[in-house]
């Protein structure tokens, strides 16, 4: 009976540290929450995004976005998740997205307010590791994480992603376009494809991915023929350098 004692006993001392994280997180979105009743800032926000919806539907997201990332700055992301589904999740089911759609909307800029400057938290913590300057350590993880920043928005737009709309044939079509997009978007951040990419083949990068990202299929037509006329211009730019290089 001992081992089984002693099995017990260290069970609930590993359950008491692991719940103190969850007690912690759980304190500080008490006192935000308390704070924003206590302002009416959360209902001020649910107003202010509901009445720029009416302007643009996009600008209206924007807002949502910046309210997340500021909202979930220096918080673990379950306490992050909790405060923006109180704040900002009923101006998003305003706007008329899914409530999925809406749920990961907030939750994927929340869990991105960590790598997103001035805090971003896990930035530091890995500018600590490498020693690196933790402001350039977060605009590079920025850099790298630019195709996260628009997925949010492919979810609110093309439910079909989230399976919450259409067909099967609609939830495929859509994921490779937008998986396309993404793609070619992720190239043009870099500046590297099968060559080192100017500006100029960025810019067409970058126009061919937002033409994939549209609800229209003829312009997901014309992003997809300007995206493989880009890849291919690479691809023999990188073959014609390689040859030379062998001749010399």
């Amino acid at each position: 009976l001992a081992p089984l004692g002693r099995a017990i006993v260290d069970g609930f001392d590993k359950g008491a540290k692991n719940a103190m994280s969850l007690v912690a997180a759980t304190y500080v979105i008490g006192t935000i929450v308390g704070l924003l009743v206590l302002t009416a800032a959360g209902v001020r926000i649910s107003i202010l995004v509901t009445d720029m919806a009416s302007t643009s539907l996009f600008l209206a997201f924007f807002l949502v976005m910046v309210a997340s990332l500021v909202m979930g700055m220096g918080l673990p992301t379950v306490a992050a998740y909790l405060l923006l589904v109180i704040v900002v999740a009923p101006a998003i089911g305003k706007l008329g997205a899914p409530i999925v759609a809406a749920h990961m909307f907030i939750f994927y800029y929340g869990v991105l307010s960590s790598i997103t400057p001035p805090v971003a938290l896990a930035a530091y913590g890995a500018s600590g590791l490498s020693k690196a300057d933790p402001l350039r350590t977060a605009v590079m993880a920025c850099r790298l994480a630019i195709t996260a920043f628009i997925v949010p928005y492919l979810f609110v737009y093309h439910p079909e992603l989230l399976l919450l709309e259409g067909s099967l044939f609609d939830s495929m079509y859509r994921l490779a376009v937008c998986g396309s997009g993404i793609f070619l978007i992720s190239m043009a951040a870099i500046g590297q494809g099968w060559v080192t990419l100017g500006l100029v083949s960025r810019a067409v990068l970058l126009a061919a991915a937002l033409m994939l990202f549209m609800d229209i299929v003829w312009l997901n037509a014309c992003g997809a023929v300007l995206g493989a006329g880009q890849l291919l211009m690479q691809h023999r730019q990188s073959r014609r350098s390689a040859v030379s290089a062998d001749s010399t």
